[in-house]
């Protein structure tokens, strides 16, 4: 009986795996491409599905399953449903929280998830950001307003509702149109050897010579750093601390 409850349940196990496996790598191939994935807490969502999926529900079907169990075949489709409702919270949780626009603002880029947008219903829908992106973060930016009244506005949003420009995608413009301003507010490669170790900073640099200043990227989980050329094109997003 012990060897029969074992089998089911690491044949159980083997296919929750496959299956949690194939859909952690889609997500983390596309939408929480490395290094976005620690800068968003992407493994924190992931190992609760781990849990849920590879360990609860192979533990409950090695309590349940009895080969002459006359409700067996209920318990087992009931099991199932479980599971896969909580595989799809799961994966909804993963996609609604994706990664969707790396924001430039003033002297920083911020890293907007899908469930940080504010849709405007006035949004112009010619405008190239009206659809957040599906499978991998594209980068915008933010012109601040000429109008004072639309700034004050502005500011008052950002600090009593936590409403940033940069959730806003009715707001957005292309990188291109500010990306003499963004080089101009770089930051010195130098800089990055005050809050990382030089050997981190140093390998790094070798791989992307072409780097000749960062941008601060501002995260939920943690924050990282953006590396320009010298024409202020984007070069690389890297797992670095931009500041203490």
């Amino acid at each position: 009986m012990f060897k029969v409850k074992l089998k089911a349940t690491l044949w159980h196990m083997l296919l929750s795996l496959v299956i949690f496996t194939c859909i952690i790598a889609m997500f983390y191939c596309g939408s929480y491409a490395a290094p976005l994935a620690q800068a968003v807490g992407f493994w924190s969502i992931a190992l609760l599905i781990l849990l849920t999926v590879i360990v609860i529900g192979p533990c409950i079907t090695f309590l349940v399953y009895r080969p002459n169990k006359s409700s067996l075949k209920f318990d087992l489709s009931f099991l199932v449903i479980l599971q896969l409702a909580a595989l799809g919270w799961g994966v909804f949780s993963l996609y609604d929280a994706r990664p969707v626009w790396i924001v430039h603002s003033v002297d920083r880029f911020e890293l907007i998830q899908n469930n940080d947008l504010y849709i405007a219903e006035t949004i112009p829908k010619q405008n190239e950001f009206t659809t957040p992106p599906q499978f991998f973060a594209q980068v915008a930016a933010i012109e601040l307003s000429k109008d004072n009244t639309q700034r004050q506005e502005d500011l008052s949003n950002a600090i009593f509702s936590g409403l940033t420009l940069s959730m806003q995608p009715s707001r957005y413009v292309s990188y291109q149109q500010v990306q003499t301003v963004a080089l101009r507010n770089a930051h010195s490669l130098q800089e990055l050897n005050q809050f990382n170790s030089r050997a981190d900073v140093d390998e790094i640099l070798k791989k992307y010579p072409n780097s000749q200043a960062y941008i601060p990227l501002r995260a939920k989980q943690q924050d990282q750093v953006v590396l320009v050329d010298a024409k202020g094109d984007i070069v690389k997003i890297v797992n670095l601390r931009p500041w203490d």
